[in-house]
């Protein structure tokens, strides 16, 4: 059984969403986030499927990872764009020790002190912009 990062809703599962339900959440995650890392993109050259979708992500301390994004939650897969390192992915399945986490905000924050920074900041110019109305 794989460790999640923080408790995950099994009620919001996406397994009986529709593949565009899937696409939408996609995009809906790039857009989110491109502010907060240098790159984020859905890969093009890993197959998606209505309930896998893969991005690549580069933090703003240029580490790049690509993300695994299932209804368990959100995993590394991989230090490099559109790759699945097959041999790590093989020994946490047989040591059941594979970490999801709930949300992309939840496994950047563990990966990366600078989202953390980016993050506090957008979100304080979003409250100052709300402010000012």
């Amino acid at each position: 059984m794989a460790n999640v990062e923080k408790s995950f809703d099994s009620s919001s599962s996406f397994d009986d969403e529709e593949e565009g339900d899937w696409t939408k959440e996609a995009s809906f995650i790039v857009n989110e986030f491109k502010l907060v890392v240098n790159d984020i993109h859905v890969s093009q050259k890993l197959k998606q499927s209505e309930n896998r979708i893969y991005f690549n992500c580069e933090t703003k301390e240029g580490n790049r990872y690509c993300i695994e994004f299932t209804a368990a939650g959100f995993k590394i897969v991989s230090n490099s764009y559109d790759t699945i390192n097959e041999e790590e992915k093989d020994k946490q399945e047989e040591q059941e020790s594979s970490i999801f986490y709930e949300t992309m905000n939840a496994l950047l924050d563990k990966v990366s002190p600078l989202y953390r920074n980016a993050f506090s900041d957008q979100l304080i110019n979003k409250l100052n912009a709300y402010a000012s109305q």
